[in-house]
């Protein structure tokens, strides 16, 4: 089933604010009363985690949470073992942490003779508590990337997708789910 998003449907909120950067990425978050959003723009791709609070779906009033990435795909696999490192940024997708923001470590690493990725999110902190997460790591093996240069793996509440993006593979974004995190990726090549 598809759904189309209109941008008259959201209330956007002109502050963007930086929350800080790590490997040359810079996130940004902003609140508003009827969507939060957490995440960054790269060169060539962006990524990041939304909250739709309120809206109703045939009649039925819901929250949602979502991982969302996009760019410049580069639609083709690596030529070689490479690895990309940036960050992730997420939310608890129940509890009564839900909805705060998750920020971690992002590494993927692409080998060559298997054509798979191996993601490995770490250090992960919950920074609305300024505390450690629960889950303090959150680790993809395996993952078998196609020949248009997109990975996916795993189903609902425990699965990755993503792509890599600009010229020469500069970039790698993606979303995920898993240990009961909603969560999105952008990492550079190394």
């Amino acid at each position: 089933m598809f759904s189309t998003v209109r941008l008259s449907d959201h209330e956007f909120v002109p502050e963007n604010k930086p929350l800080g950067t790590k490997y040359d990425i810079t996130l940004i978050g902003s609140t508003g009363t009827e969507i939060s959003a957490f995440g960054a723009w790269i060169e060539h791709s962006a990524f990041g985690v939304q909250e739709k609070k309120r809206m109703t779906i045939r009649g039925v009033r819901v929250d949602a949470l979502y991982g969302i990435t996009g760019g410049d795909l580069t639609h083709s696999r690596p030529i070689g073992n490479a690895t990309w490192q940036g960050l992730m940024v997420g939310t608890p997708a129940t509890g009564v942490a839900r909805g705060n923001r998750l920020q971690g470590d992002a590494t993927l690493t692409y080998h060559l003779n298997s054509q798979n990725l191996d993601a490995v999110f770490t250090n992960i902190q919950d920074i609305d508590r300024l505390a450690a997460h629960s889950q303090s790591t959150v680790t993809f093996l395996n993952v078998p990337v196609n020949g248009r240069g997109e990975f996916e793996a795993g189903l609902a509440g425990n699965r990755i997708q993503g792509g890599f993006y600009g010229p020469g593979h500069a970039e790698a974004a993606g979303t995920f789910e898993q240990s009961n995190i909603v969560g999105a990726f952008g990492a550079k090549k190394q």
